[in-house]
């Protein structure tokens, strides 16, 4: 079993990126917090200091996990509508 801590903080109104090496576990940090994580995970996650339910967060948030799916009738727009509403 691994233990982890990690605590961070997002400001409103910019843009965060999260970088790191492959295999870092950027998508694995991103399934976490958005709650959509397939690990066991504990803690806790907020908005402006106060704790988000699980099924709130998981309605609030969202990402696009790297695919190497590309369909060459679809453009941008559209990739991203088919991403999004298949995740």
């Amino acid at each position: 079993m691994f233990v982890f801590v990690v605590t961070g903080f997002a400001k409103s109104g910019e843009i965060t990126a999260i970088m790191g090496a492959s295999g870092a576990g950027k998508t694995t940090l991103l399934a976490t917090v958005s709650q959509r994580g397939k690990l066991q995970s504990g803690g806790h996650v907020m908005f402006n200091g106060r704790p988000v339910p699980r099924q709130l967060m998981a309605k609030l948030s969202g990402f696009v996990p790297q695919h190497d799916l590309v369909y060459n009738t679809l453009n941008v727009v559209e990739h991203m509508e088919f991403m999004v509403g298949n995740y």
